[in-house]
């Protein structure tokens, strides 16, 4: 970003001056949120950052490839989901490296998906989950990704989008067998819990991990029919 920025400083005729004083703006922002960043144990995969300027930061940089796909900025959903709304937003589809199965790899074209659909989370559970014919998904559970708009100032001005992917064990830890331990800690109850975004998709679950990135209502109909019309979770 530096060399891009003396780049502009030596034709600045043919420059955006918003753009250039973004991508200023962008590089200490990236500095001061990355030189701040110490990673613990094998629970964090990486961070990213995308601001004004619309370019990616990826901490570590071996992890740049896994948000191949979110890295247009400003026209990407998460990056405008973040910015509509001031919640912590689970991802549910997970980005994913060269070399690892995607979540969604082989499912059927035309099902109802949205790729970076996302937002508050809610946990749900049923002992007796409807089996979905579709076995989709890779045999490990897919690490988890969560976004939040980075805001600055007494104003709260929104000034980029950072994210972090973790490990799978992490929603296990402390979620699954510590928040709703009673309920879904699989050595202490039989049932089948999800993490679901605001729009009704699987972010992660205790088990049958290939359903992560599927529709609830494909899953489990009766369940997702109790959260809808008993419970109105979705109104």
């Amino acid at each position: 970003m530096a060399n891009l920025l003396e780049t502009f400083m030596h034709n600045r005729s043919a420059c955006n001056e918003h753009w250039v004083r973004a991508v200023a703006l962008d590089m200490a922002l990236y500095e001061e949120l990355f030189n701040e960043m110490t990673f613990v144990g094998s629970t964090v995969r990486s961070v990213f950052v995308t601001g004004l300027s619309g370019i990616m930061g990826v901490l570590p940089a071996a992890e740049a490839s896994r948000y191949q796909s979110w890295r247009e900025g400003w026209f990407e959903g998460y990056y405008q989901r973040a910015f509509e709304r001031p919640d912590l937003i689970f991802a549910s589809v997970v980005p994913f490296k060269s070399g690892e199965v995607p979540p969604s790899a082989g499912r059927q074209e035309g099902l109802a998906y949205s790729e970076f659909a996302a937002g508050a989370s809610t946990t749900a559970s049923t002992a007796l989950p409807v089996v979905s014919n579709e076995e989709i998904g890779p045999a490990e559970p897919p690490p988890v990704t969560m976004f939040q708009a980075v805001t600055m100032g007494p104003d709260s001005f929104k000034v980029a989008v950072a994210g972090v992917t973790l490990s799978w064990r992490w929603i296990s830890g402390s979620i699954f067998n510590s928040t709703f331990g009673s309920l879904c800690n699989l050595q202490l109850a039989n049932n089948t819990c999800y993490l679901l975004e605001d729009g009704g998709y699987i972010v992660s679950a205790n088990e049958r991990h290939e359903v992560i990135g599927h529709f609830l209502g494909h899953v489990d109909k009766p369940l997702m029919r109790h959260l809808i019309y008993n419970l109105s979770v979705y109104g």
